[in-house]
């Protein structure tokens, strides 16, 4: 009895594992980022989603984007441009985030000024 409960248990973990693996492979295949709404779609629990952000494999860039940061091609833009792109996709990089990526400024703001339609 305890060695087939046993089983069960090794069973159990290698199929969350599996999971896991898979969860991270799709966000990876979709350059870095995934929608929660796509990841419920192609059959992920967000049960699964949450235990990868607490054990950060995964960051929360707002409710329900999540990203993998060594996936994401950061060379040519501020990492944080590309959050708030994939977060908000109307808004526009405005003011003093706007100077400083285009080197009329020699000001690095704290944080990313945006512009977003009221739409949005």
């Amino acid at each position: 009895m305890n060695q087939l409960f046993c089983y069960f248990i090794i069973l159990a973990v290698i199929k969350i594992q599996i999971i896991m693996e898979a969860i991270i492979k799709y966000i990876k295949s979709n350059g870095g980022y995934a929608k929660m709404s796509e990841l419920r779609n192609v059959g992920f629990q967000t049960r699964d989603i949450k235990k990868l952000v607490d054990k950060h494999k995964i960051e929360k860039v707002k409710a329900g984007l999540y990203k993998i940061w060594d996936a994401v091609d950061n060379h040519t833009l501020n990492p944080s441009f590309i959050d708030v792109a994939k977060a908000f996709p109307k808004s526009v990089i405005a003011l003093l985030s706007a100077a400083e990526y285009y080197e009329l400024s020699t000001v690095n703001p704290p944080q990313v000024h945006v512009a977003i339609p009221k739409t949005e």
